[in-house]
């Protein structure tokens, strides 16, 4: 019965897969494995994690070169964790350029909370920091649809500083810890497996 619940679920995240979300996709299977591993109680292994890491980030590779219809001249978890940089860029942007965009960073905050419960709550441009940062970039790439995302650690700096990025790293522990420590019932089960995979990614 769980399999099959599973199976279900694993196949409707399958859809983020085919539209491009890698990184929730590949995310949810990670979630899975850890949420097995401590509701039966077996020890975390690291040769499984690590051995599906490369597989992940090989298919990672392949499906960008797709999605964004160009050749693959590297395949493997360099060339993945290589991609990897444009979220770095974006928090060093929002050291550099804090200026520019830390008028919003307060609404950045909100409508970013808020985009987790209703669909579409950050839009337009000022609501966004990935929006934003996206059009200071490049304008024309971002009317053609591409874009780029924003992070937490880059939203609490422009709202906060360093103490922003504290804080905020304080509270996401807490809530992580939360989770773990109600997940030995069914509804904070539940929770967990709906959450952990949005928090982390």
């Amino acid at each position: 019965y769980i399999v099959l619940l599973l199976s279900l679920f694993f196949t409707v995240s399958a859809m983020d897969l085919l539209i491009g979300f890698r990184g929730k996709f590949f995310l949810q299977i990670v979630v899975f494995w850890f949420i097995r591993n401590l509701k039966t109680g077996k020890k975390f292994n690291l040769i499984p994690l690590f051995s599906a890491a490369a597989v992940i980030s090989l298919l990672a590779v392949l499906i960008a070169g797709f999605r964004e219809d160009r050749a693959v001249n590297l395949v493997g978890p360099i060339s993945f964790v290589s991609a990897q940089g444009v979220s770095m860029g974006v928090t060093e942007l929002a050291v550099e350029e804090r200026h520019v965009f830390a008028k919003n960073s307060l609404r950045y905050l909100l409508r970013g909370v808020g985009s987790a419960f209703v669909p579409g709550a950050a839009v337009s441009p000022g609501d966004s920091f990935a929006i934003d940062i996206s059009l200071y970039l490049n304008p024309a790439g971002f009317r053609a649809g591409y874009g780029t995302g924003s992070t937490y650690l880059a939203d609490a700096y422009l709202f906060g500083g360093v103490s922003g990025v504290m804080v905020a790293s304080l509270m996401v522990g807490m809530i992580l810890s939360r989770l773990h420590n109600h997940s030995n019932s069914w509804a904070g089960a539940i929770l967990m497996m709906a959450s952990v995979g949005a928090i982390i990614y």
